[in-house]
């Protein structure tokens, strides 16, 4: 067995295209999108584990449930990064632009 075997998630790809049929995942995206909310591994992480868990206590998608659980497993043993978990959930690059500060001389002085 090699060193990628016994450990979960190493070398291994989980298949992304469920994401784009979980609708819990892509509001709760769409909605720290929306704040402009900094979508780190942490954050993405938590709307993972968040949904795995509706869906265990459902206990009616365990395919879906099956998929979040690799998925969570490959985020946190870095074999997949959250660029390309989000694009899998169907966000283009342009949403996802790092919030930047709205410093401005012009409103600094009074003359917005």
């Amino acid at each position: 067995m090699s060193a990628a075997d016994s450990e979960p998630g190493k070398g291994q790809t989980p298949n992304l295209s469920l994401l784009k049929e979980m609708v819990g995942v892509q509001q709760a995206l769409k909605a720290l999108v929306r704040r402009k909310l900094p979508l780190d591994r942490d954050v993405v992480l938590g709307v993972l584990e968040a949904q795995q868990q509706v869906y265990a206590s459902e206990g009616l998608f365990r395919n879906k449930e099956l998929v979040l659980r690799e998925i969570i497993t490959s985020l946190e043993h870095d074999a997949i990064d959250v660029a390309a978990v989000l694009q899998a959930a169907g966000f283009e690059a342009t949403d996802l632009k790092p919030v930047r500060s709205r410093f401005s001389l012009g409103r600094l002085l009074g003359k917005t």
